[in-house]
C-alpha cells in the first residue's frame, strides 16, 4: 500500500510553518509537536514514511557478522592454504567483506571437509 507523500507546500500551511522554516526537520518536528499538545491531530513529516533501520531486529546483521568471522577464523587456521594464497583470501576478505566470506566457503571450505 503507497502512501501518497503531500506537497512541502500543504503540508507546511498544515503546520503553520513559516517559508523560512522551509520544512525543516528541526521545524516540523516543532510544528508536530505543537499540534499534539492542541488535541488536534498532527500531521507526520515525509521523512516519517521512509522505513527505518531501527523497526527490524539486528539479528540479521549479527547472523551475517557471525558467518563472516567463522570463515575468517577458518581461513587464517586453515595449514593446507600457502601464505599466498593466505594473503589473498585475507584482501579478498576485506574487500568483499561477506562475499569474500561466501566465495572462501563455497570454494575452500565447502571442498576441504
Amino acid at each position: 500500500m503507497a502512501h501518497a507523500i503531500p506537497s512541502t507546500a500543504a503540508t507546511n500551511k498544515r503546520m503553520n510553518l513559516r517559508a523560512e522554516d522551509n520544512g525543516s526537520p528541526v521545524a516540523c518536528s516543532a510544528a508536530v509537536k505543537a499540534q499534539s499538545r492542541k488535541g488536534e491531530p498532527s500531521v507526520q513529516p515525509a521523512w516519517n514514511l521512509l522505513p527505518s533501520t531501527t523497526d527490524r531486529p539486528a539479528g540479521g546483521a549479527a547472523g551475517v557478522w557471525g558467518i563472516w568471522v567463522w570463515m575468517f577464523r577458518d581461513m587464517i587456521t586453515n595449514d593446507d592454504l600457502t601464505a599466498d594464497e593466505r594473503r589473498t583470501w585475507t584482501f579478498l576478505f576485506v574487500l568483499l567483506n561477506i562475499f569474500g566470506a561466501a566465495l572462501y566457503c563455497l570454494n575452500v571450505y565447502r571442498n576441504r571437509r
